[in-house]
């Protein structure tokens, strides 16, 4: 069986401590923490500024069992600087973090490759892989666009990052998985949405970050995408949902995807 972990964006009201004791009460394997914010206006809880919260976290981890799958979001731009990141990353790898979400929004790609091999130098050191997140609105927006980044920068460093959302609203195709990449990833995201695919980008980046929908209530074919990857790859189930369905607690939320996610795999809690 998959593992499952509780991805930020699920629960971004949520401070990381809070979220892993969410996950925890609501039966998920782990958590993914974003400990850098997606966008400049997101609420967000700091680990790098705030001792006791960090405190706090590090201790969940400890007492609860809850694994840290990945840590989140690593931007490559034109004026990124890795070596602000490595506090990000020294604290992901004391949590016992493996997995490192990454986003290219560079258009020089030469550039934003001399960034990946610095940012996988330094992630490799402290035991974390480096997942190249092709997104349709980034400089690498499909699937086949991350595998021939990550295969042109490094065949032996990082993996391209499979979120269901952004792989079918950007084309891909489940015959487009390869083995030799599958077998790479630390783990694989997990949401749904309707078909056909928007056609505007602000619809596509308004479903994205804040009306996904759980495994099965969509047109995806995750059952078929999941049979192209190894059997115990990690899912983190990256779902906001909107305020049809009801959830008004975050505990609500984690709970209902789960659930989803479980019963389009065919197994019990």
């Amino acid at each position: 069986m998959h593992p499952l972990s509780l991805a930020a964006l699920t629960v971004l009201e949520l401070s990381p401590d809070e979220q892993i004791m969410c996950a925890k009460a609501c039966g998920y394997d782990g958590v993914g923490l974003r400990l850098i914010p997606a966008t400049p206006t997101e609420l967000h809880y700091s680990l790098m500024t705030d001792a006791a919260r960090r405190a706090r976290v590090k201790s969940l981890v400890s007492s609860t069992g809850m694994k840290v799958f990945d840590i989140e979001i690593f931007r490559l731009k034109p004026d990124t600087n890795i070596k602000d990141y490595v506090p990000f990353i020294e604290l992901g790898a004391e949590l016992g973090a493996t997995n490192m979400l990454v986003a290219g929004n560079d258009s020089d790609w030469s550039r934003m490759t001399n960034n990946w091999l610095e940012l996988c130098e330094v992630s490799h050191a402290l035991g974390i892989k480096p997942h190249m997140e092709p997104m349709p609105w980034t400089d690498v927006k499909s699937y086949l666009d991350g595998v021939k980044f990550v295969d042109e920068a490094s065949a032996t460093l990082g993996a391209v990052l499979i979120d269901p959302i952004h792989f079918f609203r950007a084309g891909g195709e489940v015959g487009q998985i390869q083995a030799s990449h599958a077998n790479k990833m630390g783990y694989i995201q997990f949401a749904d949405a309707p078909m056909p695919t928007p056609d505007s980008m602000d619809e596509i980046l308004r479903q994205a970050r804040e009306d996904r929908l759980p495994p099965g209530a969509g047109d995806f074919p995750l059952k078929e995408l999941l049979s192209k990857v190894p059997s115990d790859l990690p899912i983190s189930v990256e779902i906001p949902l909107a305020a049809r369905w009801g959830c008004d607690t975050a505990e609500k939320k984690a709970r209902l995807v789960r659930q989803y996610a479980l019963d389009l795999m065919g197994v019990g809690n």
